[in-house]
């Protein structure tokens, strides 16, 4: 069975700050390149 996993995410116009259970927050910038970034890392 999956367990399931929320993520919070909140939108800016130069940032997006993220929240993520068990790694905590972070703040990266709303660019594509910084975002694509940061999903990669989280496929790892």
């Amino acid at each position: 069975m999956m367990k399931e996993l929320f993520i919070g995410v909140d939108v800016a116009k130069d940032w997006l700050d993220i929240h993520h259970p068990g790694a905590g927050a972070r703040r990266i910038d709303n660019t594509p390149g910084a975002v694509r970034s940061f999903a990669k890392a989280c496929v790892k």
